[in-house]
């Protein structure tokens, strides 16, 4: 089964994204997990899903993927339709692509506190509507943990958080 435990993974998204390289930190402990893990992405600093989804790349893009994680813009985050508009579109090409999506939610500012619950509410609307099971949060352990998990299961191994 070790030609199996491949995985590919896609961000599209922006800053929050790559600011840190989240996807070199998720893939880094995908490797330390037993998994055989690329990733690549699509970020670019205050752009909206909406934004990605005029792209011609990104359809294509969405091929190579197992995962394709969604980031939304934040600040100012809204308005919401049009992210649920762009979260369907892009759930259908990666639905397409026998890929599943991971909706990566990030934060309110901090004096901006009032709009993580309507964030939070949207996110989750969202997430329900398409059938993701659950939604990652800013950090990359648990974006990487749920991703990981559901890789593992689908593969007939036991994730435990840290190995296979």
């Amino acid at each position: 089964m070790e030609g199996k435990r491949r995985l590919r993974i896609l961000f599209i998204g922006n800053s929050h994204t790559y600011f840190n390289d989240m996807p070199a930190m998720v893939a880094e402990k995908a490797r330390k997990a037993g998994f055989d893990c690329e990733v690549t992405m699509i970020a670019h600093g205050g752009w909206y899903l909406e934004q990605h989804v005029q792209e011609p790349d990104v359809r294509f893009n969405i091929l190579y993927g197992h995962y394709v994680v969604l980031q939304e813009f934040s600040h100012p985050f809204g308005p919401e339709e049009k992210f649920f508009g762009a979260v369907r579109t892009l759930n259908q090409w990666i639905r397409e692509a026998k890929s599943k999506p991971v909706i990566y939610m990030t934060w309110a500012r901090k004096e901006e506190k009032e709009v993580q619950p309507r964030m939070t509410a949207a996110n989750k609307q969202i997430a329900k509507e398409i059938g993701v099971t659950s939604i990652t949060t800013r950090r990359k352990d648990d974006l990487i943990n749920d991703i990981l998990k559901t890789q593992a299961e689908a593969l007939g191994y036991r994730f435990n958080g840290g190995t296979l």
